[in-house]
């Protein structure tokens, strides 16, 4: 870091405690424009996409939009369902931390969430030998199973009003189909076995089962796909916190 960046950096940290708080001051999130994510910001009540996401296997104007839809639309949905997960209901439109559910509505979601709970909470991690923590998790779980399905009935809205795409050549795929794979591609990852461990310090899952736990919970994965009631993918029981209209 050259001397005049850490000058900036120093009189923009001391100007900070004399002045009032300025929750969208562009410095907050400009060392983030090369970062390849997505997040959301509780305290602003802002979703936050670097140019850099926008790209690759997330975004690209010359591909179809069941990928696009799968990827950063999976991405942009997941951030706005933080906004009522067991923190994101915790803050007000503001930013402000403050209890603004009717009690009806906080015990409905709380009896719900708990499925999920229970759910992610029975995934065994062999690496390991542990299973996973669905109390810890259940803010990242309660996101990507919301963010997925709205993602997916986005694009089905897409289709109602526009019809349907071009598929991809040589694949033996439906648009659907490959909005769902689209979707588990911008998850994908190589993970190493010792960072396995990793997972239990934060909130966040190994990805194959943030894949499969949301994949498993919806009837329109297991419609497209033809999944066997009863199967892996296609449980009789499903968890579901927020049901679309």
């Amino acid at each position: 870091m050259g001397l005049s960046t850490r000058l900036f950096d120093y009189e923009n940290a001391a100007k900070s405690l004399v002045l009032p708080v300025n929750q969208i001051n562009w410095v907050k999130w400009g060392e983030l424009a090369i970062y390849v994510g997505v997040l959301n910001d509780l305290k602003t009540n802002e979703i936050v996409l670097p140019a850099a996401i926008l790209q690759g296997i997330f975004f690209s104007n010359d591909r179809p939009h069941y990928m696009n839809y799968g990827a950063i639309g999976f991405a942009i949905a997941e951030l706005i369902t933080h906004g009522f997960d067991d923190k994101g209901r915790q803050f007000d439109k503001y930013g402000n931390l403050e209890d603004w559910w009717v009690p009806s509505t906080k015990e409905k979601f709380i009896t719900k969430v708990q499925c999920m709970i229970d759910q992610y909470g029975n995934y065994f991690v062999s690496e390991l030998g542990l299973n996973l923590n669905g109390v810890r998790t259940q803010g990242d779980n309660t996101a990507s199973n919301g963010g997925m399905k709205n993602a997916y009935l986005a694009y089905n809205e897409r289709v109602r009003l526009n019809g349907k795409e071009l598929l991809l050549p040589g694949l033996n795929y439906t648009d659907r189909q490959l909005f769902w794979i689209s979707a588990a591609n911008s998850l994908c990852e190589n993970q190493k076995p010792d960072s396995a461990t990793g997972h239990f310090l934060n909130s966040q899952l190994p990805r194959k089962f943030s894949i499969n736990g949301a994949l498993s919970n919806t009837d329109y994965f297991a419609k497209d796909f033809n999944c066997r009631v009863g199967s892996k993918m296609n449980p009789v029981s499903k968890c579901e916190v927020w049901r679309s209209l």
